[in-house]
């Protein structure tokens, strides 16, 4: 928790005000006790859960009710904390068994409406924006805000949230994961590349008027070469830090 703390200082240094918890499982106390911190230091903060990488895996028509148990309890709890912002999910689509897009679509309709019964933040859902057709086709139903993971690089990125924008309405849209398409649009061992490429990305990104999450995970405990990261462990600024001119 202190090298947190001590993460959470040089974002805010650096400008940046709001945090998307990674998703773990639903009510994970590691999730929840890094968001509590946030929340203490002044960020705005979302909160979500998944089933991928936990023992349910799919989401299945058996286990449907289970889903909704879980994050009615995460709802509870960020009722009570005060969180900002709680999401019903993240990518589920690519975790479906049994159940189509459409019937996935509708069954986050009626979980949105339950938990905007116990939970007075904004409630939004996350997914890749290679969904958006099926998501125009079905509504947002009560769910605030659709959260685009975008990854197809600048132009694509753009135009996709203006689809959603023209289908959805600008206040109920947000990118929730962006960074350069690595390995596709830019070699991501060339810092100055890649930087290049997050600049022009946000170039064209930040005039959509949209909340703007740049996907950051460290997943070793070397992340010299994570394209994740915001800053490596000697301390070498990664390049959204130059792409943000911090």
């Amino acid at each position: 928790m202190n090298q947190v703390s001590a993460d959470y200082q040089f974002l805010k240094q650096n400008g940046v005000n709001c945090l998307r918890i990674s998703y773990i499982e639903w009510n994970y106390p590691a999730s929840e006790q890094i968001a509590l911190l946030a929340k203490q230091d002044g960020f705005r903060v979302i909160i979500g859960g998944t089933f991928a990488g936990t023992p349910y895996g799919n989401v299945t028509p058996q286990n449907l009710s289970t889903y909704t148990s879980q994050v009615l309890q995460e709802a509870a709890w960020a009722q009570a904390n005060q969180i900002d912002q709680l999401s019903l999910g993240n990518e589920a689509e690519y975790n479906l068994s049994g159940l189509t897009e459409p019937q996935w679509i509708a069954y986050l309709h009626g979980l949105s409406d339950q938990v905007h019964k116990v939970y007075a933040g904004v409630v939004s859902y996350e997914t890749s924006s290679d969904f958006l057709n099926q998501w125009i086709l079905g509504g947002r139903g009560s769910i605030d805000l659709l959260g685009w993971n975008s990854y197809c690089g600048g132009s694509c990125n753009a135009q996709r949230v203006q689809v959603a924008i023209a289908a959805f309405g600008v206040s109920h849209n947000f990118i929730s994961e962006w960074n350069s398409s690595c390995g596709v649009i830019t070699n991501c061992n060339d810092l100055n590349a890649w930087a290049q490429d997050l600049t022009s990305e946000l170039s064209l990104l930040q005039p959509l008027n949209v909340p703007i999450y740049y996907f950051s995970y460290r997943y070793s405990t070397d992340d010299s070469s994570s394209p994740w990261s915001v800053q490596t462990t000697a301390g070498l600024r990664m390049p959204v830090a130059q792409a943000l001119g911090l």
